[in-house]
């Protein structure tokens, strides 16, 4: 499975609303970006993934190193979707991820990194 699949369980999650669909939209969009960035840094950049907790700091780190400015710049992007990612599964008071234009937001980003890391993955590839 490709990780951009969990792109079309946000979107769906999107139209179904409420506070739990809204929070588990933010997790499925970060999650596609992140793996799909995991395995850019692993297998376009070469870089050591532990599959492990500390990757999602590494993996920011790959991407705001990365030769290609396009994708140094999606770092922050990674890191937004990260901070609102813990904030949906474990801030039950704050009430952002409950957005629905917040939601979007993020699964619109979420998106953009999926597509740029895609369309620089073919285009590495032999």
């Amino acid at each position: 499975m490709h990780p951009s699949e969990f792109l079309k369980v946000a979107e769906y999650l999107c139209n179904v609303r409420g506070p739990a669909s809204l929070r588990t939209a933010v997790n499925r969009s970060y999650y596609a970006s992140f793996l799909t960035a995991r395995n850019y840094a692993e297998k376009i950049l070469n870089k050591k993934i532990l599959h492990g907790s500390k990757d999602h700091t590494l993996v920011k780190k790959y991407l705001a190193a990365a030769p290609d400015i396009e994708i140094s710049e999606l770092a922050d992007d990674l890191g937004e979707l990260q901070g609102y990612r813990r904030t949906a599964d474990y801030e039950m008071d704050d009430k952002s991820p409950e957005n629905l234009t917040k939601v979007e937001e993020l699964y619109l980003m979420a998106e953009n990194i999926v597509k740029i890391i895609s369309d620089h993955t073919v285009q590495s590839s032999p």
